[in-house]
């Protein structure tokens, strides 16, 4: 395991300046035939902690923060479902995902939403894009977990407990880009990044909508 390209920071860009980024920017986690055991993972999941390999197009204030704007309430729209929502979204999404990668999504809290808005939003950019591997139902969520925004477990293990690899043959040799809404631990990516590497994945990057902020 290396790191490439290692920035130990968020990048944050604007709404706006993403549909003029360059995807890159941030670490690289690639895997090189490692054998893994319990203590490989701990050295992992260390280096994906304290690396923080997360891209954000922007910032969510939440709703009880006084600077809840309409970047923020049109993430709210997205976990919604709502069409223009995904439409706002899809071209600043777009413009940050390179070629020839597999599209990983975070799955939902509840295993039985299959076909979240962020699926939805992946899926319209891999049909749009033939280089694109549509891997959104790589990862699966495997029992009920409490919502991170009503107290819910927000560790690493946590997520991990719930999470599995469903097929791994459409990440194992390939570069691959993890996508979610919203990221405030960052911990969710981190647990599916950790199982992408372990299930073969050349190496793995994470890209979030938002990053939750209270001050401006």
């Amino acid at each position: 395991m290396y790191l490439h390209d290692y920035t130990p920071r968020l990048n944050t860009l604007t709404p706006y300046g993403a549909l003029m980024a360059v995807f890159g920017i941030g670490i690289t986690i690639a895997n090189r035939g490692m054998k893994y055991s319990p203590s490989h993972d701990t050295i992992m999941l260390t280096a994906l902690r304290s690396s923080s390999p997360i891209q954000s197009l922007g910032r969510y204030y939440p709703i009880r923060s006084n600077n809840h704007d309409a970047y923020s309430r049109m993430i709210l729209r997205l976990k919604d479902g709502r069409s223009d929502a995904i439409l706002f979204f899809e071209p600043l999404l777009r413009a940050v995902i390179p070629n020839n990668h597999a599209i990983v999504i975070v799955p939902s809290h509840d295993p039985a939403t299959t076909n979240s808005p962020v699926r939805q939003l992946v899926q319209r950019i891999c049909r749009s894009n033939i280089s694109l591997t549509d891997a959104t139902r790589c990862v699966k969520r495997t029992c009920l977990r409490r919502k991170l925004s009503h107290g819910g477990d927000r560790s690493i293990a946590g997520q991990l407990s719930s999470l599995a690899i469903a097929d791994p043959h459409v990440v194992r040799g390939k570069h691959v880009i993890i996508v979610d809404d919203v990221s405030t631990t960052g911990n969710s990516v981190h647990a599916v990044a950790h199982l992408l590497l372990k299930a073969g994945a050349a190496s793995v990057r994470a890209i979030t909508l938002a990053q939750t902020t209270y001050h401006a």
